[in-house]
């Protein structure tokens, strides 16, 4: 009996959920340039954002940030600490071109800052 009450315990914390916590998860300088952010490195800073609220989401395969508006942002990376669906951030960066030639699904953006926000 000893035995089946040490296995649930065990299984119950291994358990993990995707659910953020009301910490403040800042996503720092030093990670963000650990990402690769060269994809745009040819394109015009067309402006910068700063501290704008957003929302994380995930059409097909491909990772964005609903900002202000309902514009989408496309990072080149995003850190594997923020690819879960659904989640509120702030985040600031610069927002690059989109060439005349080319459909997107979200608009080419570099990013300088992006954190959890609390609710």
């Amino acid at each position: 009996m000893k035995n089946v009450y040490f296995l649930l315990f065990i299984a119950f914390l291994s358990c993990k959920t995707n659910k953020v916590t009301d910490e403040t998860a800042v996503s720092d300088k030093s990670e963000l340039e650990s990402l690769d952010q060269t994809c745009y490195k040819n394109r015009k800073m067309i402006k910068t954002v700063e501290n704008q609220q957003g929302q994380i989401v995930k059409i097909g395969q491909t990772w964005l940030i609903n900002g202000e508006n309902n514009a989408r942002f496309q990072p080149c990376e995003l850190p594997l600490a923020f690819q879960i669906e659904g989640i509120p951030c702030i985040f600031s960066g610069e927002v690059k071109e989109i060439f005349q030639t080319e459909r997107r699904i979200g608009t080419p953006f570099v990013m300088t800052q992006l954190e959890f926000k609390n609710e």
